[in-house]
């Protein structure tokens, strides 16, 4: 699959992952980074040389030898922001094996205006420790105006109007030229770190797994893109199945398409004694009690697959 420069993704790193045979017979979902560090090299073992078994024997495997799977995602943050430069990476230059041109890449020239109104243009760029780089500012990521960032033209996203979206929020009304920090913002949605900037997260992918083809299923809020992440859905298949669980739960009803708090840690917890999580009552207040509460899912995850049941 061909990435689309600053996807609306999250960066993912895990440390384990379950392979179907079927997928892999097809091309590889797991590439060794080139040069690992002498650390990784000397445990090191190729995929490919791994021996064949059936999803059976490799949820049985995985059953008996893993016992926690650590996924760490950074919401609000593109792929590209953080691991775009990463050796061996599906990034911003390179498809992984190969340099990628830039006319490859939907998006990687895109027009600004500068602050004497004239249309200039800006690609990716680095920022690291000598510009003080940390996020400590935040490109626009609501919904909206990330759609339009993205620029669908029949159906396909062109990926070009980051910088000048930014850049707009910031233009006061009825004027032509940005003030400098309308432009600074516009060109902040194309910057980029690397391992200057973050060097444990880089450290993490180094020595585990990175996913550099993982995207959002919807541009929506958190919790509906945290379930998929570990389930492949959130809800629909449940909801076409069952319907009769819609709205069995306030104004939540299945699929989850809004933001709710987990059962457990909700006021709605019928769970009594010390197993009883806290209850996030400021979560809560927005709305009448447990009305922001999520409902009681059932279909398969990837822990519940790992757990056996």
């Amino acid at each position: 699959m061909k990435r689309n420069l600053l996807a609306a993704c999250s960066a993912l790193i895990t440390a384990s992952l379950a392979l179907q045979p079927a997928l892999s017979q097809v091309s590889p979902l797991v590439i060794a980074q080139p040069n690992p560090a002498a650390p990784v090299a000397s445990v090191f073992r190729d995929p490919a040389a791994d021996p064949r078994l059936s999803t059976e024997e490799m949820v049985a495997l995985l059953r008996q030898r893993v016992k926690y799977v650590f996924v760490l995602f950074q919401e609000n943050r593109s792929f590209d922001h953080y691991f775009g430069t990463f050796p061996g990476a599906n990034g911003l230059f390179s498809d992984g094996t190969r340099p990628r041109p830039a006319a490859e890449t939907a998006g990687f020239e895109q027009a600004i205006l500068d602050t004497d109104g004239k249309t200039i243009s800006v690609s990716p760029f680095r920022v690291g420790p000598e510009h003080h780089a940390a996020d400590l500012d935040d490109v626009d990521h609501s919904h909206v105006r990330m759609a339009n960032k993205m620029n669908l033209v029949g159906g396909i996203p062109k990926m070009d109007r980051f910088a000048l979206l930014e850049e707009q929020k910031y233009m006061p009304a009825r004027i032509n030229a940005p003030p400098l920090k309308a432009k600074q913002m516009g060109e902040l949605a194309m910057a980029y770190v690397d391992c200057d900037t973050i060097p444990f997260m880089w450290n993490y992918a180094n020595r585990f797994t990175l996913f550099d083809n993982i995207f959002q299923t919807t541009i929506g809020p958190s919790t509906p893109n945290a379930i998929a992440m570990i389930s492949g859905q959130v809800g629909e298949t449940q909801w076409v199945k069952h319907p009769e669980l819609s709205g069995s739960n306030g104004s939540i009803t299945v699929p989850i398409m809004k933001d709710p708090i987990p059962l457990w840690g909700s006021s709605s917890d019928p769970t009594t004694g010390p197993a009883r999580q806290p209850a996030n009552m400021q979560r809560e207040s927005s709305g009448a009690l447990g009305a922001n509460t999520s409902p009681n899912l059932t279909f398969s995850s990837l822990p519940m697959t790992l757990a056996g049941a």
